[in-house]
């Protein structure tokens, strides 16, 4: 038995994932163990959460007896400890579960095992960085020759060390007084470098090292102005007309390349009928305030040419989300559908009920559906054909397209689903014929289950884990390729309701872009393919886009408005080499985004949108205001979930999703 023991003060957001992430790791590993929470005088909800936990995990939750802190809350910890292997974590996510198993089997080679912590400036303030740093040197290895984090987090040692050392801590020390006392005793200690979770969670908005490069790019630009304003501005003219282009040429090369090699993967009827013994599939489908549009959920999936007895639904909902329980309660499900009910913990968003579904999948396969998706109903047997015709290719994951069922609603579903048609019929497609990383989309996404346990699953604090995940699969290595095979959607008919949707769209891919731009390096993996650049233009250009296309625009009207007036001036911002590359995006840019709207309705055979590409423009200046709205929330509300109304296409009572 193992015992994990957790002090927990205030840490709200992070115990469900912190709780499932443990308990996801230790079952695979096959180790037998226990979570012994202490609450240490919690101000928060904490240890309200942690009795709900207790409930679907393997965890004891008690309240702190005795003085406050965190010493204390261990010593109380490994008193109620049953293991003969005793596990301290902190529960701030700092560490991650994963390293749980590996520092447990390190114990052959010593009585305690710590965890140093690697790339701690990421995730600590420089002060506090500083500090411990001072505290490492001078007590641990100066004073007492301690040659690992004497202040580590994350300890894994045997339990009978403690029949033999008596801890007395004060009110939050115990870490030095531990490994001294254990030392003297003739233990041996080991440390063992562990890597943060932080660097790689979206839990971190932003870096310590990030900060420092924006506020040093601020200041350089400030004394940019200060020196020479003029010069300042022909610079940042220069620099934004070059980044245009460099994503006009490279947007011209995807929709050449798709175009020319149509490299989405096809399957024939005749590899699916080779195939006589199909493997046990998994869909996750997380539902929150939506039972209404379970019944068109049911019957889609119902329609879905795959062996019944191999299939596996699970039906993920949220604890808080009492009036879906008791309806979905009234409803007679198919017998391979199951309810699963994620207890209520921060933060509440469709990744987190994802990854707690994960460790109740039992198919070799999983993909996730949303509740208002139809999918083709021979998607999940082209999924297992393409998986086998790719055998040995490391693709790990299949994205299914995406389009919608209700494109002739209103001008906003029109323009949406010539959005969706460019994207998932052009992009995607291009960005899979040059082995590139493929942002996914948040639905119809097929993983093999082994590699989706292998990455931890999604991101709970990423509100668009999709792309995330996506990206996080070509750092590790592995593929992504677009399944030709389409899974209708409702596209958002409501103008005010599509602001939140795409807002929150945007924060993600800004999450997305700060999280994958700590080691930017990950992306290099071979010198003649350097996708960090694709992902420059895809992830971060994107976003910058949607900022200065209107300052951009204004700058343009002002020019042919005002010309007699303001005319000379802009010119004098243009280097020539650069007006004529403005003039060129300007142009040819313009009508070429135009054109691939109408060739991507095109391809989707959508003839009557084409004519609505014309009003896209509207569309992008919507977006820059989404846009603004994701910058807000990014600094105040990072993990905040905006909901999406579904079931606007029917004429019935609207649902919140």
């Amino acid at each position: 038995m193992i015992s994990i023991v957790l002090p927990v003060r205030n840490e709200t957001e992070n115990l469900g994932t912190l709780v499932s992430g443990i308990d996801h790791v230790m079952t695979r590993a096959n180790h037998r163990f226990e979570i012994i929470a202490i609450d240490d005088y919690s101000t928060d909800n904490s240890y309200e959460i942690l009795v709900g936990l207790s409930k679907a995990f393997p965890l004891k939750a008690y309240k702190k007896q005795g003085i406050i802190g965190k010493g204390a809350a261990l010593v109380e910890g490994i008193k109620r400890a049953q293991g003969d292997i005793v596990v301290l974590m902190d529960a701030d996510r700092t560490y991650p579960p994963e390293a749980i198993p590996e520092l447990i089997d390190r114990l052959s080679e010593a009585d305690i095992i710590v965890a140093n912590r690697v790339n701690a400036a990421d995730s600590e303030h420089r002060a506090k960085k500083f500090l411990k740093r001072t505290f490492e040197s001078f007590f641990g290895r100066v004073l007492f020759g301690l040659d690992y984090d004497v202040q580590s987090g994350l300890k894994v040692f045997k339990k009978k060390i403690m029949k033999h050392v008596s801890v007395e801590p004060s009110k939050w020390s115990f870490d030095l007084e531990f490994l001294l006392k254990a030392r003297h005793a003739g233990y041996s200690i080991l440390g063992v470098d562990v890597a943060l979770s932080h660097r790689n969670s979206a839990i971190q908005v932003v870096s310590n090292k990030q900060v420092y490069v924006m506020l040093g790019i601020l200041a350089a630009t400030i004394l940019f102005f200060l020196f020479n304003w003029m010069e300042a501005l022909v610079f940042i003219i220069s620099f934004l007309t070059l980044l245009y282009f460099i994503d006009l040429t490279f947007n011209l090369f995807l929709i050449l390349s798709s175009l020319r090699k149509n490299p989405e993967l096809s399957v024939t009827q005749h590899e699916i009928r080779e195939i006589t013994d199909w493997p046990m599939y998994t869909i996750i489908c997380p539902l929150f305030k939506e039972w209404e549009v379970l019944p068109q959920f049911i019957a889609a999936i119902a329609k879905l040419d795959y062996p019944k007895e191999k299939l596996q639904v699970i039906i993920s909902l949220e604890e808080v989300d009492k009036k879906t329980i008791e309806e979905i309660g009234k409803m007679k499900l198919p017998s391979y559908f199951e309810v699963l009910v994620t207890p209520d913990t921060m933060p509440r968003t469709k990744p987190k009920a994802c990854n707690y579904a994960l460790l109740h999948t039992k198919g070799d396969y999983v993909v996730i559906y949303d509740a208002e998706d139809i999918p083709d109903r021979m998607q999940l047997k082209k999924a297992i054909a393409a998986f086998k015709r790719l055998e040995g290719q490391n693709v790990v994951c299949l994205q299914a397209k995406l389009n919608f069922y209700n494109p002739n609603q209103n001008l906003l579903t029109r323009l949406f689903s010539l959005e969706y048609s460019l994207w998932f019929d052009l992009v995607l497609t291009g960005l899979h014929s040059i082995n590139a990383p493929i942002p996914l989309g948040g639905t119809s996404n097929h993983f093999k289950k082994e590699y989706l346990d292998l990455l931890q699953g999604w991101d709970p604090f990423n509100v668009t884990e999709d792309c995330d995940l996506g990206i996080r699969l070509f750092k590790h290595g592995y593929h992504t390729k677009v399944l030709d095979s389409v899974t209708m959607e409702e596209a958002n008919s409501s103008f005010f309701g599509w602001f939140p949707q795409r807002s929150r769209w945007i924060k993600g891919y800004i999450q997305t872009y700060l999280v994958h731009m700590r080691r930017p390096h990950e992306f290099i993996t071979d010198w003649s393919n350097p996708h960090i650049l694709t992902f420059q233009i895809i992830v971060g250009f994107k976003i910058l886009s949607m900022w200065i296309n209107p300052l951009l625009w204004m700058l343009t009207i002002t020019y042919f408005a005002l010309r007699p007036m303001a005319g000379p001036f802009i010119e004098s911002l243009y280097l020539t080499p650069i007006l004529y590359l403005g003039v060129i995006s300007l142009i040819a840019g313009n009508f070429l985004y135009f054109y691939y709207y109408m060739i991507g309705a095109a391809k989707r055979q959508q003839w009557d949108l084409i004519k609505y590409a014309f009003f896209v423009p509207g569309y992008w200046l919507m977006m820059s205001y989404a846009s603004l709205l994701a910058l807000r929330q990014i600094i105040f509300a990072p993990h905040y979930w905006e909901k999406t109304k579904h079931g606007l296409h029917l004429k019935k009572t609207v649902v919140a999703a």
